[in-house]
């Protein structure tokens, strides 16, 4: 069953609202960047419908967030009358985005690339995708607009199939250099087959540079 506190906030959104004037943006913005622990420059605040004028000062706060940003904003526009509109909050992070489409497998250029943003819904992320830079290659066709980010983009190769590599175990203490040959091509951080001299089995290691990994248990 709802609570009394449900029902009552339900009340209060009623029809969906339009953005409201700028002191509430404003006011928005800063409890928007309180909620989710980053700078007010870096909010993004996605209204529905429409909202009254309100004056500037009027009390304001958020209720009900779900985890994808939406939010009620509940505000006092006089003593005892509040009101409250729906919206959604995010965080943006600077990323490059694609200048134009691209295809397939398009190695980048500098001219591919021009400053965007991707807005996470809800919050920040922790360890942002890495960003794209000439020399990258399109995992897949890319849209005009779109974030070139780990994903939809790669480094270039440091390991190629066929390339010898130089594998390194650690544990306990102890080290182990093994050498064998690249069953497929990876770039940086990414996982590389190997045929490792003298052993059946093949192995995987996470590259860690042009012709190094670490083999992974």
């Amino acid at each position: 069953m709802a609570s009394s506190a449900s029902v009552a906030l339900a009340a209060l959104l009623g029809a969906p609202s339009a953005p409201p004037p700028p002191p509430l943006d404003r006011r928005v913005a800063e409890l928007a960047a309180e909620r989710l622990a980053v700078p007010a420059a870096r909010v993004r605040v996605q209204w529905r419908g429409v909202a009254p004028a309100v004056p500037a000062g009027a009390p304001a706060r958020l209720a009900g967030c779900a985890p994808d940003g939406w939010c009620a904003v509940v505000v006092e526009e006089a003593p005892g009358a509040p009101s409250a509109h729906m919206l959604r909050i995010g965080a943006a992070d600077s990323v490059p985005v694609a200048a134009r489409p691209l295809p397939a497998r398009a190695t980048l250029a500098a001219a591919d690339l021009v400053p965007g943003e991707v807005v996470h819904w809800g919050g920040a992320r922790e360890g942002a995708a890495p960003a794209a830079e000439p020399g990258w290659q399109t995992m897949r066709a890319v849209a005009a607009g779109e974030p070139l980010t780990l994903g939809a983009a790669r480094p270039p190769a440091l390991i190629r199939a066929g390339d010898r590599v130089r594998a390194r175990w650690a544990a306990g203490g102890v080290e182990v250099q093994l050498e064998g040959t690249a069953l497929i091509a990876a770039s940086l951080g990414e996982v590389v087959r190997l045929r490792v001299d003298g052993r059946p089995q093949p192995r995987a290691g996470r590259v860690t540079g042009p012709g190094t990994a670490e083999l992974l248990p």
